[in-house]
């Protein structure tokens, strides 16, 4: 590994990323595989959190103009 990085210092990420929990040396398509279904995984994660927001903004909507109208109902029985 340290010939392959030519450095004297490997940091833990660059160990995590270079052996398998066998203790063999990962190929560079298994890297690029674990690379990609990270990304993935990360893409689906925002796609889920983006969709999350939009529900709870569109109840708060909901909610809020629902007072709302609760509000108008009163002023007018009021009168």
């Amino acid at each position: 590994m340290e010939r392959e990085l030519q450095q004297k210092q490997v940091d833990w990420p660059t160990i995590v990323e270079f052996f398998t929990k066998r203790g063999r040396p990962l190929s560079k398509d298994e890297i690029q595989k674990l690379i990609e279904e990270d990304r993935r995984e990360r893409e689906a994660a925002e796609t889920k959190k983006r969709t999350d927001e939009e529900a709870e903004r569109r109840r708060s909507q909901r909610i809020d103009t629902d007072l709302a109208e609760e509000e108008d109902y009163e002023a007018f029985e009021m009168r």
